[in-house]
Order: structure tokens, then sequence, then C-alpha cells
């Protein structure tokens, strides 16, 4: 156990509080991101629930986070044990983490199932991307699980759960149904309707605390849009987040011109980056304050010479794009309209902004996808890179297998074998590592398990606490029993 005091106690010291806050040890909520703390630190939902908590004055919030090699489950902040706390939050991103929320769950002797837990406390409520697309495999589970944006619910949920004038977690319910977004977990209610929270806050949401110990290194984030303008076919953003919503790009220049003298770099996030329509104000903003800027990935039918030099002069050295397929029509079936001539063009105009890193985001087993659409795609992308003539350019394909999950037009597709994507990937590497790509592909079998989770019932969760230390392909064969 010293071993992780003393870690925690290093990964504290080297935080910056972006906030002041005022405690109440009366009121003791653990805030558990099931995932390890590079990842979780990087997640802007986590940052807003720990502020929020953290800002009241009736109440306390500490951080958990799953290391693969700790059984011990101790809170960063004091090194409490997770089952000390009265009420404990868990914020889910991915489909996976379900099985680290079973872990940590056992390690910190909480028993899992919420049928069995007999007295009040702790209150164990879920939330997150991941829950708010399919919250079954968890419902036999969590008391409570949120589902959409919490932003504006949250603080009634705690102002509910603080006056402690329940004797029963159905108690509770009575007094927290009425509040859209939540359900009870089964044993509590069993209900087949589901209603998500689309309410979205005023202002943007953004970093709590900096740290140099994310994959984001020291990077302030913050959200310049909530939810997706468009709808492409495999993607859940904007039915579970409702209509895209930009944040005012003058809060969003105030809250970086608050902050400015303490950060060096900006992570500016959204599904939608530049469809921002006042983008130009925020990189104009950033590049007089010497602030060096990151984005999510961008969309290629909006870049142009303007955008792309403010790019450049914010400090970005790689342009990461989502083009989903180098077949047209595929593409084109996926959502995204632009051509193959389109992109070598946007490609060029990048490389005369000075531009020489590219990463394109690809899926492969696609819907309508066959050996000639892997052709079409090798054939493209062989065309632009010889289009873009001999500059010396790095180029990565970052490949996943298509997994359909609900909430997206293409729900009811199935995910391809595995088999089957290995041999298109084997096809697209062998042709375009000779003209200089790097291709990587995302592991198959974790994504096959996330299909799986992704599209579960809540019976699922049986097979998985069976086979909870097994390797991922003995989880899916278990899964697949069912």
């Amino acid at each position: 156990m010293w071993k992780i005091r003393k870690n925690h106690q290093k990964i504290i010291q080297n935080e910056t509080l972006l906030f002041d806050r005022f405690i109440d040890y009366s009121n003791n909520y653990g805030l558990v991101y099931p995932n390890n703390y590079k990842i979780g630190m990087s997640n802007l939902g986590l940052h807003f629930i720990y502020k929020l908590i953290n800002s009241r004055g009736d109440a306390n919030c500490e951080r958990f986070f799953y290391e693969d090699s700790s059984t011990e489950v101790l809170s960063l902040e004091s090194n409490r044990y997770l089952n000390e706390f009265e009420v404990i939050l868990f914020s889910l991103t991915y489909e996976l983490d379900y099985l680290n929320v079973i872990k940590l769950l056992k390690n910190a002797n909480i028993e899992i199932f919420g049928n069995k837990r007999t007295q009040l406390f702790p209150i164990l409520i879920g939330g997150g991307a991941a829950l708010t697309i399919n919250p079954s495999p968890l419902l036999k589970l969590f008391d409570f699980i949120f589902l959409g944006n919490a932003d504006k619910k949250l603080n009634k949920i705690i102002d509910i759960i603080n006056k402690k004038d329940y004797e029963t977690k159905i108690e509770l319910w009575n007094n927290l149904k009425g509040i859209p977004g939540l359900i009870p977990g089964e044993f509590i209610s069993k209900t087949n309707y589901y209603k998500i929270c689309n309410e979205k806050p005023e202002d943007p949401i953004y970093n709590s605390i900096l740290t140099p110990n994310t994959e984001l290194k020291n990077m302030f984030l913050i959200e310049i849009g909530r939810s997706c303008p468009h709808n492409c076919k495999f993607c859940s953003v904007s039915n579970i987040y409702g209509k895209y919503k930009i944040f005012d790009s003058e809060k969003i220049i105030a809250i970086l011109n608050q902050y400015k003298n303490k950060i060096k770099k900006v992570g500016l996030l959204s599904s939608a980056v530049l469809e921002h329509k006042n983008i130009k104000d925020v990189l104009e903003f950033c590049i007089e304050n010497n602030l060096t800027v990151n984005t999510s990935s961008l969309r290629l039918d909006l870049l142009n010479s303007e955008i792309l030099n403010l790019l450049k002069e914010a400090g970005n050295k790689t342009l990461t794009i989502a083009l989903e397929s180098g077949d047209e029509k595929l593409r084109l079936k996926c959502g995204k309209s632009f051509s193959n001539d389109e992109i070598i063009n946007k490609i060029q105009l990048a490389v005369n902004s000075g531009f020489h890193i590219f990463k394109f985001y690809i899926i492969i087993g696609l819907p309508g996808e066959g050996e000639e659409e892997i052709f079409n795609s090798i054939k493209f992308f062989k065309r632009l890179r010889s289009e873009l003539g001999r500059v010396s350019l790095k180029l990565k394909l970052s490949i996943n297998p298509f997994i359909p999950k609900p909430h997206t037009k293409w729900e009811n597709k199935m995910f391809s074998d595995r088999k089957i994507i290995k041999k298109r990937f084997r096809m697209l590497y062998k042709e375009l590592k000779k003209v200089g790509y790097s291709l990587k592909l995302g592991k198959l079998e974790e994504s096959e398990l996330q299909y799986l989770i992704a599209n579960g019932n809540s019976e699922i969760i049986y097979p998985i606490i069976n086979s909870i230390n097994k390797p991922y392909s003995d989880i899916i064969q278990e899964v697949k029993s069912i």
C-alpha cells in the first residue's frame, strides 16, 4: 500500500488546481474513472464533476482510477478506501471500462449486484457516453444511471442526496425520479423506456486541474461545441447529445484569458471544431497570447487557406482527418460528402500551408464494403501520395473495424468476421506501406467485445463476471454463449 500512497502523493504534487475548493466532509463522494489516470484526467466530464462537487461547500469529492497492477482501491486525495464513501459516481467513456467497474468493486469489497447491497450506502451512480449509448449491461450493478448531459442536473441530484431524508434507495428514487435523464437500477424499478437528457450548459466546460501525467501533458482542454451538426450513419454523437450547440466565442476567449498565464497549450474539443462560426477568433487569440493549439479531428470540406495558416501558426504540427474510407461511394454512404478530388486538393492546400504530418481515420468492415472497395481505397491513397509530389511527408492511417452501436443509423448491422477484417487490413498494408504510409489496426478482440457490450442486455453481465479475469477472447465466447 505504501507504494500506492507514495505514487498518489507524487501525482498530487504535480497537479495545478484551477479553482478554489470549499469542501465539507459530512457528504463524501467518490468519483471513479474506471481506467488509468492518464486517460481519466483527459476527460472533461471528470473535471466538471470534480469541480462542481468540491465548489459547493457541502460535500467532498475524491478521485479513483483503475490501475491494472493495483488491488487496493484508494482515493488519490486522501488514500481512503472506496467503500468508505457514501456516494460513488462512475464516469464511463468506453465499453471495455464496464469490465474495470466490476474489478474495482471486487477489489474494494463492494457487493457487485445492487439487489444484494442491503444497506443504504454506498449509493452507486453511473454516467458517461458509454452508458448513454447502452446502460443495460450495468443495470443490475448501479443504483441509478444518468443518460446524456448531466451539466444542469447534477447539482439537483446532489441536493436531494445530501438531504438524507430517505431510509431506502427506493425512497431516494421517489425523490429523484422527476429528473430527466436519470433511470433506476433494475432492482429498484424495471423500465424499458429510457429518455436521454439533451439539455446543454450555457457555458463551455474546461479543465479544473492541470497535470503533466496525461497523454495531453499540461494541456488546458476546453469544449467549444457540444454534439454534432452531421449525422454520419456509424456515429451516435448527434443522437445521444441532441442538437449541435456552439459555445459563445467570447466566453471561450474570456476563460482562456483568465488562465493564459498558467497555461501554454490549449486543446479545443468538439465533434465539429471547424463548424464553430468564430473559430478564427479563438485561434487568433491563442496566437496573440503564445498559446499552442491542438484540436480534435477536423472536417476536411471546411478547411481553407486561412484556417490552415491559423492552425499552423498556432502550433499545430499534425492534421487529423476522419475520412472513413478511400472509396468515394462508401464514404458518401457513411455521411461524408466530399469527393476524392476534393480530399487531394485540400491536402495539397495543407502541404502548401506547411503541414507535413497527416493522420487519417479509416474504418474497415463498413456495410456494403467488399474487396472492390478496399482496392479502390488502395488506388486512392496511392494517387494521393503521388499527386503530393516528392515532398517529405508522414502519412498515417489509423484503421479500426466498424462497430455497430445503438443510436446510429447502422445500429442493426453486424460486426464483421475478424478474419475478413485482418485480410482487408493486410491488403491495405501490403500496398500502401510501399508508398510511404504507416498503418495501424485497432485490436480486433477489443473491438468485438465493445460491439457485444454496446448491444448487450442486462443478462450479459453474468458471463462477463464469470470470465472477468480471462483473456478477451474467452470473454467473447462466454458472452456469445448466452
